[in-house]
């Protein structure tokens, strides 16, 4: 009697349940208080009550959380598959796997077991739909030095305190997962300089030398940063290149870079070539380029158009109002402002490299544009800024608004593109969820956005020319230039 007791109320609770997270409304998933229903009634009981239980762990719940909002409203779960061979239901069945295996993990462990099995989506370059995470509440591991075993006599900096404070709650895989994270970053902006100093004295605990070593690191970064434009001429009166090392604005800086700029295209009056060199840019909005260098140059009004589809779930309602609606500027804005079945936009529009299969999973989508208008400046009288022919270059390290740089230029026919493709995560439509019990917030693009031909832009920027065999992307076009 007991025992049909017990199994009464735990029927009764879950039959009152629905899925596993709700929308609340207000931009994330809430996890469930109630297990979702089983199905099947295992002949052991005490297997029964286990699963039960598994139902009501906090990281159970916080996985299926973000596991119904993939489901519900990321487009590109079944791209991912094939473009990178991430199987999203493997990975999650992995994670609960794991959870089951280790009955005493806590978030931190948690947050490791979301990065291990969902580092395909995460390893640089080839970071998938711009997905990321991070801890909101980082709490100190139990093998972490503390704070006042830490000697900071004599040490009256207060950046370098800053970093000694941060440092220190640092340890186990994070210290390997930060170095990456360093690493892909010295990287792309081609800084030279010896890592394994800072993981010997993170290792080593000795947290003043590792934060030293940081704040050098910054300065040499800083510098990196201000010295933003870089230009040379290849051959006199007939090659330039043009090098910016990023597309940041920044408040008594971005004058003198539009200057510089400006100073250069003065300087090649009359050139044949100008070579933009965007294979190790670091980021930054796409209006940098297009208001500091594209719209000096044309004499007309370009624009690029994309497709966006979309699973109509509770996250991407918002963010479908979000770029249709009127605004804050964005790459890539709604033209039509009218949201139609896939088939009809498919009907309508000859997206040749559109991949039919994907179709099954998408929706609702709607056409986008981003238009260029000229800019002409008076130094110039009123003539484009350069008259010759116009060069991009980019690369595995070519990142978010040097891509869409890329990418506007091939659709507009502003310039040729050439050398490797070049990662997208320019992030068109990020949403984020925060996993309530372990304080996790989880970003990524959840729209399926293509080129004009229906290519998707998640696949990375194709150029149009690729490097030619044992040919650096330089060496290609002052090849092609010359034949």
């Amino acid at each position: 009697m007991k025992k049909m007791l017990i199994l009464g109320i735990i029927v009764i609770g879950l039959a009152t349940c629905g899925r596993g997270a709700d929308y609340d409304g207000e931009g994330e998933y809430v996890a469930a208080t109630t297990p979702p229903i089983i199905d099947v009634m295992p002949d052991d009981m005490g297997e029964w009550l286990a699963a039960a239980y598994d139902a009501f762990n906090p990281f159970h719940q916080d996985l299926t959380s973000l596991q119904n909002m993939m489901v519900e409203n990321f487009a590109m779960w079944d791209l991912a598959y094939r473009e990178q061979g991430i199987d999203l239901d493997d990975i999650f069945a992995n994670i609960r796997a794991y959870i089951n295996d280790n009955p005493g993990m806590d978030e931190a462990g948690f947050e490791a077991a979301l990065r291990r099995y969902f580092a395909p989506m995460m390893t640089w370059p080839d970071v998938f739909a711009g997905f990321r995470l991070t801890r909101m509440f980082q709490q100190r591991q139990d093998d972490a030095p503390e704070p006042e075993t830490v000697d900071i006599e004599g040490i009256y900096d207060a950046v370098l305190l800053q970093l000694i404070a941060v440092l220190s709650g640092v340890s186990g895989e994070a210290i390997s997962e930060m170095a990456y994270e360093i690493e892909i970053m010295m990287r792309v902006l081609r800084i030279d300089k010896d890592l394994d100093e800072f993981i010997y004295a993170m290792e080593g605990s000795d947290i003043i030398a590792a934060a030293k070593w940081m704040q050098a690191l910054s300065a040499i970064q800083n510098q990196k940063f201000i010295e933003n434009i870089q230009t040379e001429i290849i051959e006199d009166g007939r090659i330039a290149l043009l090098t910016p090392a990023h597309f940041m604005r920044a408040h008594g800086f971005s004058q003198i870079w539009n200057e510089q700029i400006q100073d250069f295209f003065e300087q090649i009056q009359g050139y044949e070539h100008l070579i933009l060199d965007f294979r190790y840019l670091a980021g930054g909005p796409v209006d940098f380029f297009i208001d500091s260098i594209m719209a000096l140059i044309i004499t007309e009004p370009m624009a690029a158009y994309a497709f966006q589809f979309m699973v109509l779930g509770d996250y991407a309602v918002p963010f479908t109002q979000r770029l249709i609606l009127p605004g804050p500027q964005i790459p890539l804005r709604a033209t039509d402002r009218n949201i139609r079945p896939i088939h009809e936009i498919l009907a309508a529009h000859d997206l040749y490299e559109f991949y039919l299969p994907d179709a099954n999973r998408l929706q609702y989508g709607f056409r986008s544009e981003l238009r260029v208008n000229p800019a002409p400046l008076a130094r110039f009288d009123g003539n484009p800024a350069f008259d010759g022919k116009i060069w991009i270059l980019i690369g595995q390290h070519t990142f978010d608004g040097g891509a869409i740089a890329a990418w506007i230029a091939r659709e507009t026919g502003f310039a040729t593109v050439v050398g490797e493709p070049a990662p997208f995560h320019a992030m068109i439509a990020p949403t984020s969820t925060r996993l309530r019990n372990s304080a996790i917030m989880v970003f990524m693009d959840i729209f399926y956005a293509t080129d004009s031909a229906g290519r998707p832009l998640a696949s990375g920027i194709v150029p149009n020319y690729p490097s030619r065999p044992g040919m650096t992307a330089l060496e290609t076009v002052l090849d092609m230039i010359n034949q």
